[in-house]
């Protein structure tokens, strides 16, 4: 799997998804059927994505976002960051304070969802 191909994979799940919670149940099961060597490549993929969101800068907004980031707080708000999609991923990553002030009812709605 290709980096194209995982985020049209996120982003068929996440237009489906009605919040973070349904997203995660949606992913799981649609990840259920995929093959061990399917699953490998979704894994190798979200590891090269994830590790490109590893810097400073994004780890400052983890912090600033949630009163405090540990490791385990800091992989955990990358795979967040993942889940909401692409674009919203990579302005993260280029212009970490785009998160100052984030609403995730704005981020809802602004998907249609609500």
């Amino acid at each position: 799997m290709n980096s194209a191909e995982f985020w049209q994979f996120v982003g068929v799940v996440r237009s489906a998804a009605k919040d973070d919670d349904h997203f995660d149940a949606l992913i799981e099961n649609k990840l259920r059927v995929f093959s061990n060597d399917e699953l490998i490549a979704f894994q190798d993929t979200y590891g090269d994505i994830a590790h490109t969101a590893f810097a400073w800068r994004v780890w400052g907004a983890a912090y600033l976002m949630n009163s405090g980031c540990s490791d385990d707080g800091f992989s955990d708000f990358r795979a967040w960051l993942i889940s909401q999609g692409q674009d919203f991923f990579e302005r993260t990553l280029n212009e970490p304070d785009s998160l100052v002030g984030f609403d995730e009812t704005r981020l809802l709605k602004e998907r249609d969802v609500l």
